[in-house]
């Protein structure tokens, strides 16, 4: 008795890693559309082409599950996350200007506010360079209650910045 054709095929496809990976975004093609109509595998022992219509008296979900066992050997490497590093830190109430901090590349400004006047009130932060030239702003509306935004700046670089508020206020800077 010859091995059923998924079989045939998937030790195919442990020879080839290419098709490994043309499995896998397969599997989550089907997967993703459930029992579909139409549902096709990837078989070089064809001759025809790397694209055949799914064998008859095979059901869609046992090809899938066959083919989820048979690559479930792949290995998958992740590039390791880094948690964002703190480039600056300040709070005040009122006018200041920050120490130069340097950004490797993109980074996150983060800023929070609380109005404790009866008026309204607002945020207001300048980017510069560390040449003294203007790249950028935020500014937010000030609450009654605590609140804030974070604002992505895509450029890394050295850079300053010029807070202007009546109210208290914290800025912390992170690499993204």
């Amino acid at each position: 008795m010859s091995a059923p054709p998924h079989a045939r095929w998937l030790a195919k496809l442990r020879q080839h890693p290419l098709a490994t990976l043309v499995a896998f975004c397969l599997v989550t093609f089907v997967v993703g559309a459930g029992a579909g109509a139409f549902v096709s595998t990837i078989s070089h022992a064809s001759g025809g082409g790397i694209i055949d219509p799914l064998p008859a008296g095979h059901h869609p979900l046992t090809t899938v599950t066959t083919l989820a066992v048979g690559v479930s050997n792949a290995t998958v490497t992740r590039a390791p996350t880094r948690a964002p590093i703190t480039l600056l830190k300040t709070a005040g109430n009122g006018g200041k200007k920050t120490p130069t901090f340097t950004a490797p590349g993109p980074w996150d400004l983060i800023y929070h506010c609380r109005n404790t006047t009866p008026y309204a009130s607002r945020l207001l932060i300048t980017i510069y360079t560390n040449a003294n030239t203007y790249s950028d702003y935020a500014s937010y509306t000030c609450a009654q209650t605590y609140g804030g935004d974070t604002t992505v700046e895509h450029k890394g670089g050295s850079y300053y910045l010029q807070i202007d508020a009546v109210v208290p206020w914290d800025i912390t800077v992170t690499t993204h």
